[in-house]
């Protein structure tokens, strides 16, 4: 049996869940959001620009400061209902990356394999790599749990072997028309 290149892994919390989600969010879910934060802006411009009953006008100042202040918020409800399910009782992942698949133990058990060709987007941030098979599949990655194990030799890997290349995770102020082109739905 061969061995592996790389070897990784995320001890899942709270926090992962929820970086998760948000990650997923803003990755899959970008014309929604942009559309959320016009509808948003268009709530506040007449609340305040249209001559309205004051409570009306009060309303749809609420509304559309809300919409706007909280443009992940479908992914935090969508983290509080796993959060919920799961009872505390989060999953350990660890992963090795072969020269044609990856392998996926969940909590020290053989899961299963996954081929490079599958992924479909690869995404990080400060703290983790995010693998995505589709909207609602995903492999979370721990960066530091790649110690001894060089990150940029890790990512030039991965992009060689799913002709995909990395995005970073950023936040819904940052993004722009390019980036809402580049992750047409799927």
């Amino acid at each position: 049996m061969t061995e592996y290149i790389y070897k990784a892994k995320i001890e899942h919390n709270k926090k992962t869940i929820e970086s998760l989600f948000r990650t997923q969010y803003y990755a899959y879910e970008k014309t929604r959001i942009l559309i959320r934060f016009i509808v948003g802006i268009a709530l506040i411009i007449i609340s305040v620009g249209v001559t309205l009953p004051i409570w009306l006008r009060g309303v749809l100042l609420l509304i559309g400061t809300w919409i706007v202040s909280s443009p992940d918020f479908p992914a935090q409800v969508k983290t509080d209902k796993v959060i919920q399910a799961r009872k505390g009782n989060f999953p350990n992942m660890t992963y090795e990356f072969y020269g044609d698949r990856i392998k996926l133990y969940d909590n020290n058990s053989y899961n299963k394999n996954i081929l490079y060709k599958e992924l479909t987007r690869i995404i990080h941030d400060k703290k983790y790599f995010y693998l995505f098979l589709d909207k609602n599949s995903a492999c979370m990655i721990d960066k530091e749990s790649l110690l001894n194990q060089d990150s940029e030799k890790f990512m030039q890997f991965i992009e060689n072997k799913t002709g995909i290349t990395w995005h970073v995770q950023k936040s819904i102020f940052s993004i722009n028309i390019k980036d809402i082109l580049s992750y047409k739905q799927k």
